[in-house]
């Protein structure tokens, strides 16, 4: 569901996951979409924290 306002109630995905996965069925669709919510999150993490350590090497030096 998306919002239409910028005053409409939102929820972090991190919260999302934690909150869903323990009423979710094992093997349905909607426990896959959690794990790959959670799998882009760790990918776009992973990339973010890749980029600020090479920037930092570049400025030290």
């Amino acid at each position: 569901m998306l919002p239409f306002s910028i005053f409409d109630p939102v929820r972090p995905l991190t919260a999302a996951i934690a909150s869903e996965m323990g009423e979710v069925e094992i093997g349905s669709i909607h426990y896959s979409a959690l794990f790959v919510s959670g799998l882009s999150l760790l990918t776009i993490s992973f990339i973010l924290t890749l980029t600020s350590k090479r920037l930092s090497r570049r400025w030290s030096k």
